[in-house]
């Protein structure tokens, strides 16, 4: 019988992880693709541990080791490695669906057009309450892949559906033929945080086929204490270069406004969690950040993404930012925001 060769690779960055890399692993081992773990200068048994799975599956897992340079330059070194024409990533505190292979590769089948970018639909486990809980952009997602039902999906592309931009900036959520990534000279941004952001932005400008497969997806693993995500420290701070990095090539290479405007509206919606989640030692400096970018965006480009957005945008945009600071002031915009929902019938959506 003949050999099946895989149509996917699966990079999996891998920093100090050690009671959590084996789950992942097992949810990729025996699917048929290929993985690629990137050790990223672990201080822990991380690097055993991935030692061990290269031993045991030497068909499907390839170990690179090197210095801690950060989840940016991780995913970098696997990419270049990859060999299969499908790639996506997965975080080594994550699992992932144990078909995902299975029902990717009958996708593909369905697919009249050999997409450049598929987006999955993943789930996110609590480990606090050991609940599975729904995707946080399920409704958008489907909106955009599924708007009549069925099960096949739509196949898009960023001028037609510039709301692809507003889906979940997740790498992991992602699947890119590889020869594509090669075409757009795509890479993470190394030395920052959140480096999802930029990249979902370019890929999905650049794609000229996006389909949707929500069948599968990730499990996002939640209230582990360990995620960037929930950091309140400097990392914040980190956001502000790579939303200007994302703006100014949308700016430089002249999108088409609706598609400047999604990534403007995201960064309305990513400057308000930010804001709420930093530490007090941290505001300040974030604050005045947001407010050297926010001036810099036309004001046309915050159109239609709510109330809430629209007042906070002003006020960072504006010389008065700095009353943002004290949480009465954020409590104040979300009252009134939340009585001009009311007021408008309840179809505000910001």
């Amino acid at each position: 019988m003949k050999e099946h060769t895989p149509l996917l690779t699966v990079i999996v960055p891998a920093y100090n992880v050690q009671q959590y890399l084996s789950a992942c692993l097992d949810s990729l081992v025996h699917q048929a693709l290929r993985v690629i773990v990137v050790n990223d200068g672990s201080a822990d048994d991380t690097g055993s541990i991935a030692r061990r799975y290269c031993r045991d599956y030497p068909e499907t897992v390839q170990l690179v080791e090197q210095e801690n340079w950060g989840l940016g330059a991780a995913r970098n070194a696997g990419l270049a490695l990859a060999d299969t024409p499908y790639v996506t990533f997965l975080d080594s505190d994550d699992w992932q669906d144990c078909r995902f292979a299975e029902r990717f590769e009958k996708a593909l089948e369905r697919w009249e057009e050999t997409p450049d970018l598929i987006l999955t639909l993943p789930g996110i486990w609590d480990d606090a309450t050991r609940r599975v809980l729904p995707w946080k952009d399920e409704g958008l997602f489907l909106q955009l892949f599924y708007p009549r039902g069925g099960d096949i999906s739509a196949c898009l592309t960023a001028k037609e559906a510039p709301l692809l931009h507003a889906l979940e900036a997740s790498a992991c959520r992602k699947i890119y033929r590889l020869a594509f990534l090669k075409e757009i000279a795509f890479a993470f941004p190394q030395g920052v945080r959140w480096e999802d952001v930029q990249p979902h932005f370019y890929a999905i400008h650049k794609a000229k086929s996006i389909v949707g497969l929500k069948e599968t997806g990730f499990v996002y693993r939640v209230n582990t204490g360990s995620q960037i995500t929930a950091d309140g420290g400097a990392a914040r701070l980190d956001m502000v270069p790579v939303f200007r990095a994302a703006l100014e090539v949308a700016w430089a290479e002249a999108w088409p406004r609706s598609e400047q405007r999604q990534v403007a509206g995201v960064f309305c919606r990513f400057s308000q969690w930010s804001i709420g989640q930093a530490n007090a030692d941290v505001i300040g400096p974030l604050l005045k950040q947001l407010h050297g970018l926010a001036r810099r965006i036309p004001l046309g480009l915050y159109a239609g993404h709510g109330k809430k957005s629209a007042l906070v945008l002003a006020l960072l945009a504006s010389p008065f930012y700095g009353i943002l600071k004290d949480y009465r002031t954020r409590e104040w915009v979300k009252n009134l925001t939340a009585r001009l929902r009311r007021d408008s019938g309840g179809t505000y959506d910001g």
